[in-house]
């Protein structure tokens, strides 16, 4: 994968225990705008499931290649606090020219109260995948909806596949 650091956006430290891990945040220079990025490796997922299943004579499990919708609506209702938001699916052609990606999908949700502190009011989330590569997240934390969307926007290709 590929990361380009976003324009003026400064590093902010990973908070633990937020009901999502991630691995990186910055924060945008009017600070009314965070952006969270996870990398699901799919080798790294296959080499653990190997190592938990020594010994086991049967084990029933699903591809890593086919359970990115299912990752992500979870994902979704977790971060969203239940809220039953729609998914909107990126058109594969789109996807795959813009992020490298064999699916993605974006969601927009309204915060739970006091989850991502009490700043920001609205969750965007992009989920990605490409297989028997990684399922990416990317979480934008927005205290409006305003101006701040369309930096957002600006930086939806920070992260990309290679």
């Amino acid at each position: 994968m590929r990361f380009a650091h976003p324009d003026g956006f400064t590093p902010v430290p990973v908070m633990p225990n937020q009901g999502w891990a991630y691995h990186h945040a910055v924060q945008s220079p009017s600070r009314g705008l965070e952006i969270r990025y996870r990398i699901d490796s799919l080798p790294r997922l296959a080499a653990e499931r190997v190592q938990a299943r020594q010994g086991m004579a049967v084990l029933a499990s699903v591809d890593l290649n086919q359970i990115h919708l299912a990752n992500t609506v979870a994902t979704l209702f977790n971060l969203s606090g239940g809220q039953d938001r729609p998914l909107s699916a990126f058109p594969a052609e789109a996807v795959r020219a813009e992020f490298g990606a064999d699916w993605g999908a974006i969601a927009d949700f309204v915060l739970p109260e006091h989850v991502f502190g009490d700043e920001y009011r609205i969750g965007v989330l992009i989920a990605l995948h490409r297989d028997d590569c990684a399922d990416a997240y990317v979480l934008g934390l927005l205290c409006t909806p305003g101006a701040d969307f369309a930096v957002l926007q600006q930086n939806f290709y920070a992260l990309t596949f290679g």
